[in-house]
């Protein structure tokens, strides 16, 4: 009969391995939502979208 890893499974080296993964993918995920919502606010900003402030960017002088 195959082991388990042999059929795909997971075996005691993957489940030890596994946590670690998911930190890592959490970690990445965590970033790459703070950059998305750091993007988003730029593009309110950029088009006016009133609310989104950016801190530390002056308001442009009036026309």
């Amino acid at each position: 009969m195959p082991s388990s890893t042999a059929r795909g499974g997971h075996g005691p080296e993957e489940q030890a391995e596994e946590p670690a993964l998911l930190r890592a993918e959490n970690a990445r995920l965590r970033k790459a939502g703070k950059e998305w919502q750091l993007d988003r606010k730029i593009v309110r900003a950029g088009a006016g979208g009133g609310g989104d402030k950016l801190p530390g960017v002056a308001e442009p002088p009036p026309l």
